[in-house]
């Protein structure tokens, strides 16, 4: 990622901050619709599901600093997300979820730029936490 991405998206997400509930809710809907046999494998209640995705993506965009830095707490990200049965496979219907949500929840300002960079986060997000599994693989 660039600065210019981290700059973009980090803008683009503080226009979204009083709006997370609906973000949120927008989200699963749209992952529901899209993808309706992982709805079993969120055990959770919706709502209280989309705040716990909101809280990480907060997290994880007040890291984007230091992503490689963060490995291992990815690393737990992504076998949390393991246990809960979604697999790599499941990555690039939860991307097309989350950038569809975006461009609703931004409008006018979910620009190709900004589109560009979300994709940018979400790729190196996704590799750090492969990586990060991989890791702890090999040295188990």
């Amino acid at each position: 990622m660039t600065q210019r991405h981290i700059a973009l998206v980090r803008s683009s997400f503080a226009k979204m901050l009083p709006t997370t509930d609906t973000t949120a809710a927008l989200f699963y809907a749209r992952l529901f619709a899209i993808a309706p046999y992982v709805r079993p494998l969120f055990k959770n209640d919706v709502n209280v599901q989309g705040q716990q995705f909101m809280h990480t993506l907060r997290v994880i965009v007040d890291r984007l600093d230091t992503l490689d830095e963060n490995g291992p707490v990815f690393g737990i990200l992504r076998r949390k997300l393991h246990s809960c049965g979604i697999t790599n496979a499941h990555y690039d219907i939860i991307a097309s979820a989350f950038l569809w949500t975006l461009e609703r929840e931004l409008g006018a300002d979910f620009t190709e730029e900004v589109r560009s960079a979300w994709v940018a986060m979400y790729v190196s997000i996704t590799d750090v936490m492969k990586r990060a599994e991989k890791e702890v693989h090999t040295t188990a």
